[in-house]
């Protein structure tokens, strides 16, 4: 089964952590490493320089990601949250490629 383009947004809370609402993804990912071999990424991850642990939730999840055989399309993007010029507008330019590129294109309800 090809399981397409996935695009991430990983934020950061506290000190490089997951966000409440991802933790029960966290686990998994400390758990299991399914076959993504045929899935193809791109990851923003969302975090504060100020931080030790700047972007850690993102980086771990780019990590898993790719141990469990998923392929990157592009390196993964990281966005300071106090100078996110460079990183947004990085993110913006892949944005159109990766919905024009390979892939089917599935109608949305108001397309259809």
């Amino acid at each position: 089964m090809n399981m397409g383009r996935v695009l991430f947004i990983a934020s950061t809370f506290g000190e490089g952590e997951a966000p409440a609402p991802a933790r029960p993804f966290v686990s998994l990912m400390e758990r299991q490493c399914p076959d993504l071999s045929t899935l193809e990424y791109a990851l923003l991850a969302l975090g504060d320089r100020g931080y030790p642990h700047f972007c850690a939730f993102g980086r771990d999840l780019d990590v898993w990601l790719r141990s469990c055989g998923a392929k990157a399309l592009v390196s993964r993007i990281e966005m300071d949250g106090n100078r996110p010029e460079a990183a947004l507008a990085q993110w913006q330019d892949l944005l159109p490629s990766m919905a024009l590129s390979g892939g089917s294109h599935q109608k949305a309800p108001s397309e259809a």
